[in-house]
């Protein structure tokens, strides 16, 4: 089995299943939802959340990135590739909004897609759990 940094077991590989789940839904959302406007045209009452988003979006990616350049095998460093990747898209979307961009959000999508189903092949990889009797 590769040595994985991370998701070093079962129980780990599921919560990032849940993790890819979860903002996948978010994402989907997002996509039939209302587009979004870029930041610098937003309203001043809404242009305070949006920095507060700004600012969310770059702790995340920075910390999906330090765990990419951590990351040991390849099925490990494909999911955070693919969450990495999907965090910055959604910095690119907020800086400029959604009417020139609106293929950003699809690519997100894809992007949770594959997250996905990288844990699901690490998961997959740590095989079942033996039982003790």
């Amino acid at each position: 089995m590769d040595e994985y940094f991370l998701l070093n077991s079962r129980k780990r590989a599921i919560i990032a299943l849940i993790h890819a789940v979860v903002f996948l839904s978010v994402a989907g959302r997002g996509l039939v939802g209302p587009a979004q406007r870029a930041l610098f045209t937003m309203e001043r009452s809404t242009r305070t959340s949006g920095f507060v988003m700004l600012a969310v979006y770059a702790v995340v990616s920075s910390v999906l990135l330090y765990l990419f350049h951590r990351s040991r095998c390849i099925r490990e460093r494909l999911y955070f590739g693919f969450c990495t990747s999907s965090a910055m898209l959604s910095i690119v979307r907020t800086l400029m909004g959604e009417s020139t961009l609106r293929p950003a959000q699809v690519l997100k999508v894809f992007m949770l897609v594959c997250a996905g189903g990288a844990a699901i092949a690490i998961w997959r990889d740590h095989g079942e759990v033996e039982v003790s009797e």
